[in-house]
């Protein structure tokens, strides 16, 4: 019996103390800094980036917008699109007549 008392009594310090850290991590996300929004330049990020900016796809020499926009809206995004709007006119149908 003792030995379930201080398995729980582990088990709830270890809750708490996990409950604290994420507290911690929690107030450390809501430090807000203040912006000059006269000054065009954005605030330098808290972390240092270390990724490689640019685009990652080979566009085969083509100055055509199409193909750019092609990157984007592909075939499911038009197909999610199409989806979305098709429910809407379904449920909103009755209305418009």
């Amino acid at each position: 019996m003792n030995s379930d008392l201080i398995e729980t009594s582990s088990e709830d310090e270890l809750s708490s103390s996990e409950d604290e850290s994420e507290d911690e991590f929690l107030e450390s996300a809501r430090n807000w800094c203040g912006v000059d929004v006269s000054v065009l330049t954005p605030a330098p990020p808290k972390f240092p980036f270390t990724g490689n900016p640019g685009i990652k796809v080979s566009l085969r020499q083509s100055d055509d917008p199409l193909d750019y926009f092609c990157l984007f809206f592909d075939d499911e995004v038009i197909s999610f699109i199409a989806k979305e709007t098709n429910s809407f006119a379904e449920e909103h149908f009755q209305i418009w007549n």
